[in-house]
């Protein structure tokens, strides 16, 4: 009988156990936030990320968060190491390995998101900035929430679907943004599919179309004038019709970027030779650019 009974106590106490683990994990758990409230569901979303982390230790956690089971429509998680490095990034999986203070995370607005991120602690921050929205290939605002633990960045955001350029009556800072928003595309989609894209007339905006310069000097990308393609740069292709060799003044360009004034078609006078203001940005050992015309009288 007394054994019966402590059998029974046994399994009563065991059971009151079990019960109060699991409510103790539901507690642990976030209130189920919907995706109507970007900004609470974008919290929630790496507050669940974190927590995996404690629960899983680096190793699963990078393998998890860089597998596209991760993903969640906007929502994905990217997280920096101790030394502010991309460890993880399922969308752009080319920026694993890249400083947060690399010039690749200065927006098209100029903004250097990627400094902002490396200043978050462990009450978290939101930082908005300009990206390619994996989902639409599209350059959008993206609100980024970010929090610090363990020394790792984790953070998450989501999309304002609407695109975003300077106005073109400010030409400067809309070259500027058209180069950015191609290297962001070439990280997004890789080499083939973003050049394929800039030597179509789709990608020509007016004056505005993109020129690309591979590691060995010779032109890649020139929707505007074809026959450029395959050509060295150190040539004839890199002399304007004033004897200004431009060419060797776009292959010294790094990843700072900096503006070259030549003379050189516009596609949208006719292909009518007029000085053309170029932007030229290094990036993965090409040099993008573009540029606006100015008109002589």
């Amino acid at each position: 009988m007394l054994t019966r009974i402590f059998i029974a106590l046994t399994f009563i106490v065991a059971l009151a156990a079990l019960v109060l683990a699991t409510i103790a994990l539901f507690a642990q758990r976030d209130t189920p936030v919907a995706k109507t409230s970007p900004a609470e569901y974008t919290r929630a979303f790496v507050a669940d990320a974190v927590r995996y982390y404690k629960e899983n230790g680096r190793g699963q956690t990078v393998a998890y968060y860089n597998s596209q089971e991760s993903v969640d429509g906007d929502w994905y998680i990217f997280i920096a190491d101790e030394n502010d490095v991309l460890i993880v990034h399922p969308t752009i999986p080319s920026l694993i390995g890249e400083p947060l203070d690399s010039p690749i995370f200065v927006d098209a607005s100029g903004y250097h998101q990627g400094k902002a991120l490396t200043a978050t602690t462990g009450e978290g921050q939101w930082v908005d900035y300009l990206s390619i929205n994996p989902a639409t290939g599209q350059g959008e605002v993206k609100h980024t929430w970010a929090i610090r633990h363990d020394g790792y960045i984790f953070g998450s955001g989501w999309y304002e679907r609407h695109l975003f350029r300077p106005p073109q009556t400010r030409p400067a800072e809309y070259t500027r943004a058209y180069v950015t928003e191609a290297i962001q595309r070439y990280a997004l989609v890789g080499k083939e599919d973003a050049f394929n894209y800039y030597n179509s007339m789709e990608s020509v905006d007016g004056q505005w179309f993109l020129f690309v310069v591979g590691p060995d000097d010779t032109m890649l990308v020139h929707p505007a004038v074809p026959e450029k393609v395959g050509h060295d740069l150190k040539g004839p292709v890199g002399t304007d019709s004033r004897g200004n060799n431009f060419g060797a003044q776009i292959l010294s360009t790094d990843g700072e970027g900096q503006w070259v004034d030549y003379y050189d078609p516009n596609p949208a006078r006719g292909n009518k030779e007029e000085l053309k203001h170029a932007w030229a940005v290094k990036y993965d050992d090409y040099i993008f650019g573009s540029g606006w015309y100015e008109s002589e009288p």
